[in-house]
């Protein structure tokens, strides 16, 4: 185990290290607000206003394609042009004025099924008006279209090897946002604190990321770089099969909340959301060391050493279960307590769910450390036939179990359309690249 960490640690050049510490304080003050929020808002909501939040909270992951594959792509292909000593001016300057513009076509779109989309995703919640549900939809929605645009910056920054950048821009957001609900929390009254959750939990990452696109353009702009449709036709080829997988990813991951939201009583969401985002929130911190490995992966590959990448990628797997076992039995130990420590007395965590994320988590580390590596390296095309199959297989099972199962059927339905699929493709198309290599 030391042997790995300090494997994954030397692959890293310093301004990895720098931006590896960066990562975990903005998740720490991520985590940090997760924990705290949630007796906050269960405090100051209705059962039904909560369950909005969650599902809000839980179509974030759709908004994050709003990229449309730009990040990913603009990350690989900025450090292969670093390596080859040539200029990035006219990609990011292309780029992120693409992105404007699929931005303001979006939120047209938003504006146009408001109503429809709220009434359908908080269908359970039934105490709620049609009026308030799009209000509550657009807003958020709104907010989460501009964070996932903008979250391009954060990919070009990992590329140039500042992703410290971007990490400090989410720690001051998440501190913002702690303040920002802390505030709303304490006003008298409960009219209108939906509302202002809404706002402080999507508002300030969405705005300083904006900002901080619209810096990362001008600077760029004034070094020469400029709007180029070759390079624009060059970026939505390179982004598309990122996108795709992205998409058809987000219905594996991101549809929970969406069949939850047809099936189960706002209870159970409710109970599901806080089991979610305590995994979630540990599981970050593993999540970061990928972040970092991926585009040192890309050096190392472009570079020909691909026996420390292969060193690299089996202690990432490593570290990554011995910390999934480790943080699943403190919170399987301490889970319920810690609710009742920060003031959350009323929920209580079934066992069997924990035992459940955990092990969901555990084939987790094992497909996302395969598919950091095949992604760093543009290696997609094995990847089109098999994730539309398990998109097919985690929703026909989701909506098969929730009804007899209610939220431990979601939860088994998507553990098993990775087992199913992604825990062996993967693997055998990354097999594949490195011999071909």
């Amino acid at each position: 185990m030391a042997t790995d960490v300090r494997r994954i640690i030397d692959i890293m050049s310093s301004s990895d290290g720098l931006t590896l510490v960066s990562s975990w304080f903005a998740r720490i003050m991520t985590v940090s607000v997760s924990l705290v929020t949630i007796p906050v808002m269960l405090g100051s909501l209705s059962v039904a206003e909560y369950a909005i939040y969650a599902i809000l909270v839980g179509l974030n992951l759709w908004f994050a394609l709003m990229d449309f594959g730009m990040g990913k792509a603009n990350q690989n292909s900025i450090v292969i042009k670093l390596v080859k000593g040539e200029s990035i001016s006219d990609l990011i300057v292309t780029t992120n004025l693409l992105l404007g513009i699929v931005a303001v076509i979006v939120l047209f779109a938003l504006w146009c099924v408001k109503y429809p989309a709220g009434d359908f995703l908080f269908r359970s919640a039934s105490s709620i008006g049609g009026a308030e549900k799009s209000t509550y939809f657009f807003i958020g929605a709104s907010l989460m279209l501009v964070a996932g645009c903008s979250g391009v910056v954060v990919k070009q920054w990992y590329g140039l090897g500042q992703g410290y950048i971007g990490n400090f821009i989410v720690f001051i957001s998440q501190l913002i946002t702690l303040l920002g609900c802390l505030y709303v929390s304490r006003q008298a009254g409960v009219e209108g604190k939906l509302l202002g959750f809404i706002i402080f939990y999507f508002f300030p990452i969405a705005l300083l990321l904006c900002l901080s696109v619209g810096g990362l353009w001008g600077v760029n702009y004034f070094k020469g770089g400029r709007f180029r449709l070759t390079v624009a036709f060059g970026i939505i080829r390179e982004a598309r099969g990122f996108f795709v997988l992205g998409f058809m990813s987000a219905f594996v991951l991101g549809f929970d909340y969406i069949i939850l939201s047809q099936y189960v009583s706002v209870e159970d969401i409710t109970v599901y959301s806080i089991a979610a985002r305590l995994f979630s929130a540990v599981y970050i911190m593993f999540n970061v060391v990928l972040l970092v490995l991926w585009p040192r992966l890309t050096r190392l590959s472009a570079t020909g050493r691909l026996d420390k990448l292969r060193k690299g990628i089996r202690s990432a797997i490593v570290v990554g279960c011995v910390y999934v076992f480790i943080s699943t039995s403190m919170l399987l130990l301490f889970g319920n307590k810690l609710l009742s420590m920060i003031g959350e007395e009323g929920v209580s965590l079934p066992t069997a769910l924990l035992l459940l994320f955990g092990m969901y988590y555990f084939v987790r580390v094992w497909v996302d450390v395969f598919s950091t590596l095949l992604q760093s390296q543009g290696e997609l095309w094995n990847l089109y036939w098999a994730i539309p199959l398990q998109v097919v297989i985690s929703i026909g099972l989701q909506v098969l179990l929730v009804q007899s199962l209610s939220y431990y059927g979601v939860l088994i339905a998507v553990m098993l359309s990775y087992l199913l699929t992604m825990a062996w493709v993967l693997p055998m198309s990354a097999r594949k690249f490195l011999v071909s290599k």
